[in-house]
C-alpha cells in the first residue's frame, strides 16, 4: 500500500503472509508449482508498529495472550512454516513451535518401535557386560589386576557406559509419555475442562522444550549426557597415557622395570580432575541456558533435540575437540613406536669395544672352552642345574613381554574406541545439517536439496555406537579372564607336545693345549651362548676332571676327520 504520508510502500505483516501462504501454498503444491521467493514470510515484519509498519489484513485475528503457555490453536502466524504445521503447538511463553506428542513428523511408528527394539536389546547386552566386568575385578587373585593408570581409566570409563545404558533403561521404563511430552497449562480457567478433554485424548501434550521440569526427563539427560561426555574425555586420557608410555618405552630398551608403567599419582590426579569436571562444565552450561528437550525418535531428553544452535554448540563441538585431541595422542604414540629403538647400554658392550684384536680372539676361545665345559658338568653335577627365579620377582624378559603386551592392548583399545567417536560425531553432523531442510516446507531454491526425510540407519547407528562402545570397554576387561578360564576346560585342553630331550654335548681333549679348543671345534660350537650362571664358572674345571671317558673305540672314526688328537660328539 502507498500513502502520501509514508515515502516507502507499506507491505504486509508476516501473519499475513502466512495466513495466505497457508491457505495457497497446498494448492500450488498440488499443481506443482512452488511458493515464490519474494514472498517468504521471514523477511516480513512481525507486527505492526512505529519502527516497522505493515498491514495486518482484515479480520486476522491479533496476537496471543502473552500470559497463556500455549496456543489453544495453531494460529496462521504460529508454525505454517514447518511442512507438517498441523502438528504443531505454538508456545507463546517461549515464541517457538512444539511438535505435538504423538505427531510423526519424521518418523513412523513402525520406525519408533524398531529404536525402542534396539534400544532394549544393546542396553541389557551392555549391562550385562559390565556386570560381569564387574565380577571379574571382584574376584581375589595374587597379583593386583589394575596397575596401571591406563587400566583404571578404562574402568571409568565402562562404568560412566553402564550410567548411560541405564538412562535408555529408565526411559524404557517409564514410557515415552512420562519421558518426552508435557501437558498444556493455559491460565484461562474457561479453557481448563477443554484443555482436560484434549489431554485425555492425547492431542494437547508437546515433545518437552524445558525438560528440567519433568523429573525423568532431567534423570535421563543427566545420564546421558554427562556421563557420555566423561567417557569420550576418559579416552582421550587413556590416549595421553598409551602416548606417554609408548616414548618412555622406546627410550628405554633394555631398562626393564616392574613399576615404569605402574599409577602415575600425579597423572591420575589430573586425569580424575580434567575427566569429571569437563563433562561437569558442560552440564552446567546445558542447565544455566535450560536447552533439555526430547527428541521424537527415541523419546529421550537431550541436549539440541529440538535447537540446532545447541546441538553444534553443546555437543556436535565438544564430541569434534575431544576427537582431535585423542587422535593427536595416538598419531604420536604411533610414530614413536614406529622408531628405531635406542639400544641399552652396559659395561660389557663398552669393554668390548675398546679391547684389541687379539685379546678378542683370546678371549672367545677363552669362552668357547668355558661352555664345553660347562654343558658337560651341567649333565653331570646336580649343582650345576639353573636356579629358579626368587618368587615375587619378575625378570627383565618376563617385565618386557607385560610391558609390550599391555602397550598393545591399550592401543587397539584406543583405535576401536575411535573409531565409535567418529561415527557419533558424524551421525550427529548429518543431524546438525539437515534437520532444518527435513523440518520445514520446502522453499524455491536452485541448490540441490536434501530429501525430505532422514534415514534412519544413522540414528540407529549412533545408538548402537553408543552402547557398543560399553560393550567393548567392559569386555577388555574380562576377556583375558575368560579366555583364560576356558582354556583350563577339559573340552579346552589341547594334547601335550612332545618334548624331545636336548642332546649332550661330550669334549675330550687328548692334546696339550690344556682344555682350549681348537679353531674347527670353536667353528662348530659357535652357536653356543656362554653360560649366564655363576656357578658355571666354578665347577668347569672340576667337570672336565672327573667326565668318565667312554666307547674309546666308538669315536676313532671322528679322529680321522679331524687329525687332531681331539674327539667331539654332539
Amino acid at each position: 500500500m502507498c500513502t502520501e504520508k509514508v515515502p516507502a510502500p507499506i507491505g504486509p505483516c508476516r501473519g499475513l503472509c502466512e495466513q495466505v501462504r497457508a491457505r495457497c501454498f497446498p494448492v500450488l503444491q498440488g499443481f506443482g508449482f512452488p511458493w515464490p521467493a519474494a514472498l517468504n514470510c521471514s523477511k516480513f515484519p512481525p507486527e505492526n508498529n512505529h519502527q516497522h509498519m505493515c498491514m495486518e489484513g482484515p479480520g486476522e485475528p491479533g496476537p496471543a495472550n502473552p500470559v497463556q503457555a500455549v496456543s489453544t490453536s495453531n494460529g496462521p502466524w504460529g508454525c505454517s512454516w514447518y511442512a507438517k504445521s498441523g502438528l504443531y503447538i505454538f508456545l507463546n511463553r517461549s515464541g517457538r513451535c512444539a511438535a505435538a506428542c504423538d505427531a510423526d513428523i519424521l518418523w513412523s511408528q513402525k520406525d519408533k518401535r524398531l529404536t525402542e527394539a534396539w534400544m532394549a536389546v544393546f542396553a541389557t547386552v551392555c549391562l550385562v557386560s559390565v556386570a560381569i566386568a564387574i565380577l571379574t575385578l571382584l574376584k581375589p587373585r595374587k597379583r593386583p589386576l589394575l596397575i596401571t593408570t591406563a587400566e583404571r581409566a578404562i574402568v571409568f570409563l565402562t562404568i560412566c557406559h553402564a550410567a548411560v545404558a541405564i538412562g535408555y533403561v529408565i526411559r524404557l521404563a517409564a514410557g515415552r509419555l512420562n519421558v518426552a511430552c508435557t501437558p498444556t497449562t493455559p491460565l484461562h480457567p474457561q479453557d481448563q475442562a477443554v484443555v482436560a478433554q484434549q489431554q485425555q485424548q492425547q492431542q494437547q501434550q508437546y515433545l518437552t522444550q524445558d525438560g528440567l521440569a519433568n523429573p525423568y526427563c532431567a534423570i535421563v539427560f543427566l545420564l546421558l549426557y554427562y556421563f557420555g561426555n566423561a567417557a569420550i574425555v576418559w579416552w582421550v586420557v587413556i590416549c595421553a597415557w598409551w602416548c606417554i608410555m609408548a616414548r618412555k618405552w622406546t627410550r628405554t630398551a633394555g631398562n626393564y622395570k616392574e613399576d615404569s608403567f605402574g599409577l602415575q599419582q600425579g597423572f591420575s590426579t589430573v586425569a580424575s580432575v580434567v575427566a569429571w569436571g569437563l563433562p561437569a562444565a558442560h552440564t552446567i552450561a546445558v542447565l544455566v541456558t535450560r536447552d533439555v528437550d526430547a527428541d521424537e525418535l527415541t523419546a529421550s531428553c537431550f541436549v539440541g533435540q529440538q535447537n540446532s544452535h545447541s546441538l553444534l554448540v553443546l555437543v556436535l563441538a565438544p564430541q569434534f575437540v575431544y576427537l582431535s585431541l585423542g587422535t593427536t595422542f595416538l598419531l604420536v604414540g604411533l610414530a614413536t613406536l614406529a622408531l628405531p629403538r635406542r639400544p641399552a647400554v652396559t659395561p660389557t658392550s663398552t669393554s668390548t669395544s675398546t679391547s684389541t684384536s687379539s685379546s678378542s680372539s683370546t678371549a672367545a676361545a677363552a669362552a668357547a672352552a668355558a661352555v664345553l665345559t660347562a654343558l658337560t658338568a651341567s649333565q653331570t653335577n646336580p649343582l650345576m642345574r639353573p636356579q629358579r627365579e626368587i618368587p615375587g620377582k619378575s625378570s627383565p624378559a618376563e617385565i618386557h613381554r607385560r610391558q609390550k603386551q599391555l602397550l598393545t592392548r591399550v592401543g587397539i583399545f584406543n583405535c576401536l574406541y575411535a573409531t565409535t567417536i567418529i561415527c557419533l560425531a558424524s551421525t550427529t553432523f548429518y543431524e546438525w545439517w539437515g534437520r532444518e531442510t527435513w523440518l520445514r516446507a520446502p522453499e524455491p531454491s536452485t541448490a540441490p536439496r536434501v530429501p525430505a526425510r532422514p534415514l534412519l540407519q544413522f540414528f540407529v547407528l549412533r545408538l548402537v555406537v553408543t552402547l557398543g562402545a560399553g560393550v567393548m570397554a567392559a569386555a577388555w576387561i574380562w576377556w583375558p579372564e575368560v579366555s583364560r578360564a576356558c582354556r583350563r576346560l577339559p573340552h579346552c585342553k589341547q594334547p601335550p607336545h612332545k618334548c624331545h630331550p636336548v642332546p649332550v654335548v661330550h669334549c675330550y681333549n687328548a692334546g696339550t693345549n690344556g682344555g682350549t679348543p681348537i679353531p674347527h671345534q670353536i667353528h662348530h660350537l659357535a652357536h653356543l651362548t656362554p653360560p649366564q650362571h655363576p656357578l658355571l664358572h666354578q665347577h668347569a674345571a672340576i667337570a672336565n676332571t672327573k667326565m668318565p671317558h667312554r666307547s674309546h673305540k666308538k669315536h676313532r672314526k671322528h679322529r680321522k676327520h679331524y687329525h687332531s688328537g681331539s674327539e667331539t660328539q654332539v
